[in-house]
């Protein structure tokens, strides 16, 4: 009887074994599968400011100026795809100017259509936004990091 009893507890002990290694196998392969998915997804440039970022909102930095302390600018994006930018050129009075247009978020770069024909370019970051000149290249030099607006 004994031998029995012990038989069928060494049975009992394997199986367990066994089906507890199917469940981390079939775990290991979702997990797997799944991480692939995503790596394929972020190579592809699916993953992008555009379907990932949250970009809606206000910004605001200080851009440097031509011949002034800076330009205050405050940027706000709305839902709607339309924006507003508030441009300030401290040091003098009365220089303050307002535009409104519509935006696109094209991958990570966001462009701003103004009426005047003159579109601006951002590129689109965590949290804030990395002026971009003309050419949509970003701004290098010296005065570089002073070309960001930071979300509020």
């Amino acid at each position: 009887m004994k031998t029995i009893v012990s038989l069928l507890v060494v049975v009992l002990f394997v199986t367990s074994c066994n089906n507890r290694k199917n469940k981390i196998d079939d775990h290991t392969s979702y997990y797997e599968e799944n991480v692939q998915e995503s790596t394929d997804r972020y190579e592809d440039g699916i993953h992008n400011a555009e379907n990932s970022l949250d970009y809606y909102g206000t910004y605001k930095g200080t851009f440097p100026g031509a011949d002034n302390p800076g330009i205050k600018t405050t940027l706000t994006l709305h839902k709607d795809q339309s924006y507003t930018l508030e441009s300030v050129y401290t040091g003098k009075e009365d220089n303050k100017f307002e535009e409104k247009g519509d935006f696109s978020v094209d991958g990570n770069t966001l462009t701003l259509y103004s009426k005047t024909g003159q579109n601006q370019y951002f590129k689109v970051e965590e949290g804030r936004l990395r002026k971009l000149d003309d050419n949509q290249q970003v701004i290098t030099g010296s005065l570089a990091e002073d070309y960001i607006l930071t979300k509020e």
